[in-house]
């Protein structure tokens, strides 16, 4: 930038300063982990790299833990008491820009013997930066109890500029097996069904990795509650998680809740039975996002839907009145009626040649 003055006598001054434009961008460390052992302690190390025009007089960092408790082992850093586990730590070494920092010590984090998928945000700014909607200095109120976290230069590999999201996958496993059963009836009968899902564990599985598909058997309809009127004021909705939300249709998709160990997400659906039919369906659960790899007994993932219509396959048929085996009450009257009448002749023929011996 050039300035200039002149004076009143007419002189002229000229200077020139430089200056540069922008803010320190902050980087974090791009981290995973995979198979941690379940119930124990997950070290995630971190650090900051500089890639802006501006150096940093310092910078912030915090820690927000999901299903997980942060170790509060740092005396230079603080926690929050209460919501989800948090700390935040400040740091005033300059990082110019170029230069990273790797923390000396990693922040640690620990979860429950049934969790199997977590993760942990990491937020690292400067001075006067944004830290997040969510911020609050005043909320960390609880010291650490420990040394000092401290840095050390590193080379500017691994870092990235969202960096945030940390996933943490543990070795834990789970055990989802289908619920379904047999449907007995009468052509024309509604019949209920429990089906769904059940969790034996020893791991928990989170809802948007979890669905289950209902396949009718042949001839049997599956019938949802009816939909729920626009009325604000009416009853509460009936319960359906499934789609399509129609009867009749081949096969229906149905999403779940999270289910902890030896938890369940079941529901009581209506099959009609149109037809004498003795085929099967299906519940078969539908895992996503690496669980499949982690179910420790697949053969549970399908249950059949198994069809009992009565009367059929028995071999005796059931008569209008719902008798069964045997000729129909009608027929056999009928039949009982022409053996007498054929028999008769034959009583009187004894009777004539009794009578004639005498």
């Amino acid at each position: 930038m050039r300035l200039s003055a002149t004076g009143p006598d007419g002189q002229r001054a000229e200077a020139e300063t430089v200056m540069t434009a922008g803010t320190p961008e902050l980087w974090g460390k791009k981290l995973a982990i995979e198979d941690a052992p379940a119930g124990k302690a997950v070290e995630i190390w971190g650090g900051a790299l500089n890639r802006g025009p501006v150096a940093a007089s310092g910078f912030g960092v915090t820690v927000v833990a999901s299903r997980m408790e942060i170790d509060r082992r740092y005396d230079n850093c603080r926690y929050a008491e209460s919501g989800e586990s948090r700390a935040y730590c400040f740091f005033d070494t300059r990082v110019e820009p170029g230069e990273a920092y790797a923390f000396d010590a990693p922040f640690v984090v620990e979860g429950g013997e049934e969790l199997t998928k977590s993760s942990v945000n990491m937020s690292i700014f400067a001075p006067g930066q944004d830290a997040g909607p969510y911020f609050n200095a005043e909320e960390y109120t609880v010291p650490g109890a420990g040394p000092k976290l401290g840095l050390k230069p590193t080379e500017p590999k691994g870092f990235t500029q969202l960096s945030g999201h940390i996933s943490i996958d543990t070795d834990q496993r789970v055990d989802v097996g289908a619920v379904a059963g047999n449907l007995r009836g009468r052509p024309g009968d509604i019949v209920q069904l429990e089906v769904g899902l059940r969790n034996k564990g020893p791991g928990r599985i989170d809802a948007r990795y979890l669905r289950y598909e209902i396949v009718p058997p042949e001839g049997i309809t599956l019938m949802p509650p009816e939909k729920p009127s626009p009325d604000p004021e009416a009853d509460e909705a009936p319960y359906w998680i499934c789609s399509p939300w129609e009867p009749g249709e081949e096969r229906y998709t149905c999403g779940s809740k999270s289910l902890r160990p030896g938890g369940s997400e079941t529901q009581v659906l209506r099959f009609r039975i149109d037809g004498r039919t003795t085929g099967t369906g299906h519940v078969k659960v539908v895992l996503k996002g690496g669980y499949a790899e982690r179910d420790s007994d697949k053969g549970n993932n399908v249950a059949k839907i198994t069809v009992q219509v009565a009367g059929a396959g028995d071999g005796q048929g059931r008569d209008a009145d719902g008798r069964k085996g045997g000729l129909p009450w009608s027929l056999a009257a009928g039949a009982g009626v022409v053996g007498a009448l054929a028999l008769a002749p034959a009583v009187l023929y004894c009777i004539r040649r009794f009578h004639t011996r005498g």
